[in-house]
């Protein structure tokens, strides 16, 4: 944003104008994806989240100001990188690199994560990615015995009373891997892998989370 003329970069929400949760009459605009406004607005803080800016007024549309222009340039730009063999793909909207890893074994989708919001570096993220794709067998297998250890008796609750009970062999070999994401907080990496649970969960997918210091942390179904 441009605020006195000066240029600065901080992610926002720019939110419709609001009193005791109902919306003011006349104030709810609608703004063209890309465009570049001028608007009357005013910074609030929330208790947690991105800072929002409830707009008061639109001043003007397609407003030519440069360092908007250019920023906005930089940030349609495509940017791709080639990494363990992998195409990655930017993903501005996400902060994340985005691409598909294809084998004999494993076709999965991947999501590494940016060190900060607009930015293109991956920082510890990258290293950690390096080791998940070039022994992705071994942290598989990883992710398959932790989720058995803690999701077995569960998905035995949701199985049918006809059908036989699950073992930990009978879990494992189930789980088809879908994806994995990962990231860096400070000094840690951080991981999810994402598994289809073949009908064990009714169709709802696996998640295994972990970071470096403390590997696998927690296991749990979701979707």
């Amino acid at each position: 944003m441009v605020k006195d003329g000066v240029f600065t970069k901080e992610r926002g929400l720019l939110d419709w104008l609001r009193h005791n949760g109902f919306l003011f009459k006349g104030k709810n605009y609608h703004f063209d994806k890309y465009g570049i406004y001028r608007v009357r607005a005013s910074r609030q803080e929330p208790s947690k989240g991105i800072p929002r800016w409830p707009v008061r007024d639109v001043l003007a549309k397609d407003v030519h100001e440069p360092s908007l222009l250019a920023w906005k340039e930089h940030y349609l730009t495509p940017v791709a990188i080639k990494r363990q063999g992998v195409e990655l793909t930017l993903d501005r909207e996400y902060d994340q690199y985005e691409g598909n890893l294809r084998t004999e074994k494993y076709d999965c989708n991947i999501y590494l994560e940016t060190t900060e919001p607009g930015g293109e570096d991956v920082g510890r993220a990258g290293e950690l990615y390096d080791d998940i794709v070039s022994r992705l067998a071994w942290w598989d297998e990883q992710a398959r015995q932790y989720a058995a250890e803690k999701l077995l008796e569960t998905a035995n609750d949701w199985r049918d009373e006809e059908d036989p009970e699950l073992t930990a062999d009978d879990f494992r070999r189930r789980m088809t891997l879908t994806g994995f994401s990962v990231s860096s907080k400070e000094t840690l990496g951080l991981y999810s892998f994402f598994y289809s649970d073949d009908e064990m969960f009714a169709g709802h997918e696996i998640f295994c989370e972990g970071d470096t210091e403390h590997g696998f942390t927690d296991s749990s179904i979701q979707g």
